[in-house]
């Protein structure tokens, strides 16, 4: 992924560390807040100011998604909680 100013910000996941969302294996909030601390190191590496506005709306995205990430998990876990189990079809009263 390149960013506006031209630089490769972010390599392509490694199929040993490529996370998808068809259940497989979702990407968790820690993995996105890794993300955003290393674009933040990054900003601090950056001279030009451009750059490092670059590196931290990055990282501002990484945070972003991470608390989505969060509150997503959070709707999740309160759905399973208010769904009844279904009973198989044999065995209703």
């Amino acid at each position: 992924m390149g960013s506006a100013c031209g630089l490769e910000i972010a390599k392509r996941p490694t199929k040993k560390t490529e996370h998808r969302w068809d259940g497989d294996r979702a990407m968790d909030a820690e993995h996105c807040s890794r993300n955003a601390r290393h674009f933040l190191i990054r900003a601090r590496q950056m001279s030009r100011p451009e750059d490092r506005a670059v590196m931290i709306a990055m990282a501002a995205h990484w945070m972003e998604k991470a608390e989505q990430v969060e509150r997503d998990k959070r709707i999740v876990q309160q759905q399973r909680q208010v769904q009844p189990r279904k009973e198989p079809e044999g065995e209703r009263s």
